[in-house]
């Protein structure tokens, strides 16, 4: 009879989980990856547009000359959202203005859509939204907070995956809790009020022959995912929102900083002079700018958010249906993999700094023999 049982358990195994959650660890810790390098791109990303505003100022400090102050992030009761930084206390300059009102183009995708299907409806193990009364609408988050709760996420579930015992998957699954409490917190209501993750609980016959880990991290899975499901579909949401808001500011600096480089190259044009080599020193300064402008224009962060809510999809159900399909999974994790891959290209193309020959330009600019300043706007 006991033969029989373990027998039973082990047949009952092979159709729960013929497909181990081993066999989603690479596809999953992927999709982890890919997460965290986007986290990693809004904030290199944040560190360049500090640098380029700075490396913008001093290229007008240098050429005007400004009475300079302290700005207000210097204060010892300012916020920690504002930097203290050093300004200008002129107005703002006609170059800003100018970049102001430059056309950096449309947002490059639509809003992210809707799944095709009923993605987050019940499947086996699903704990779905429930109601428990006037829930208050979740405070809003940071971008860092966003990122961050995103990222914690898919690394627990990343972390289920590669649990090798029973020790392991205990502390993976407090993990996956409270990633996934976290999750749908942020999330609007009903979503903000779901139920916790359900633990699967322990069957002595399949922990005997081998199998109750498997069984355990795999219900850890499908419990996780699809209590995530829609509340991802928000949260990808305010992501393509936030990773547009960066873009549209970063690309706003690079414009103003590639008008001050032609305004440098323009400077130096007509400078006898300056060498044939400082005048191309000048001209690959702004060369490069206008690569790093490029690079950043050619993301389309709203698609990045998509295929992040695109994979999350993909994963639901490979992990629900748990058949050995991997093919739309493994798809989806490509595109989001491009997509990451984008952004972490226009967060590390840099801007140079500041050309030395070019000091010398601006400082003869400001006396002329005949007294009178020159300035050169660029060129269209």
């Amino acid at each position: 009879m006991w033969r029989a049982a373990v027998a039973a358990a082990v047949f009952a195994c092979g159709g729960q989980s013929a497909c181990s959650p081993y066999v989603f660890s690479e596809n999953i810790q992927a999709f982890s990856a890919e997460m965290g390098a986007i986290d990693s791109s809004y904030r290199d990303s944040e560190q360049q547009i500090a640098a380029e505003q700075r490396l913008s100022n001093r290229i007008e400090w240098m050429r005007d000359r400004p009475l300079l102050a302290i700005g207000p992030g210097c204060a010892s009761n300012a916020t920690n959202a504002t930097r203290c930084e050093i300004i200008s206390a002129a107005p703002n300059s006609t170059a800003v203005a100018a970049a102001n009102k430059a056309d950096i183009g449309p947002n490059p995708a639509q809003p992210v859509a809707p799944p095709a299907e009923d993605v987050c409806g019940s499947g086996a193990g699903a704990a779905p939204p429930v109601r428990t009364g006037a829930a208050e609408a979740p405070a809003p988050l940071q971008p860092a907070q966003l990122l961050g709760t995103l990222e914690n996420y898919t690394a627990a579930l990343a972390a289920v995956t590669k649990a090798q015992d029973r020790a392991e998957f205990d502390n993976a699954a407090a993990r996956v809790s409270a990633a996934v409490g976290r999750l749908v917190q942020t999330a609007p209501p009903p979503y903000s009020t779901a139920a916790p993750v359900a633990k699967a609980s322990t069957n002595i016959v399949l922990w005997l022959v081998g199998e109750d880990l498997d069984y355990r991290r795999l219900h850890e899975l499908q419990n996780a995912t699809q209590i995530a499901c829609e509340p991802i579909h928000e949260l990808a949401a305010a992501l393509g929102v936030v990773l547009t808001a960066e873009r549209r500011t970063r690309l706003r600096g690079l414009h103003h900083l590639l008008a001050l480089k032609i305004e440098a190259v323009n400077i130096a044009r007509s400078k006898p002079q300056v060498t044939d080599q400082a005048y191309g020193a000048a001209i690959d300064d702004a060369e490069a700018v206008a690569d790093a402008f490029q690079t950043v224009r050619a993301t389309d962060p709203e698609a990045a958010a998509q295929a992040l809510g695109d994979a999350h999809d993909a994963l639901v159900i490979a992990v629900r249906n748990n058949d050995g399909e991997f093919a739309a999974l493994v798809a989806n994790l490509q595109t989001f993999s491009r997509r990451a891959n984008d952004l972490a290209a226009a967060a590390a193309a840099t801007a140079s700094s500041a050309n030395p020959s070019l000091t010398k330009s601006y400082e003869e600019t400001r006396h002329e023999p005949d007294g009178h300043d020159r300035r050169y706007s660029p060129e269209p």
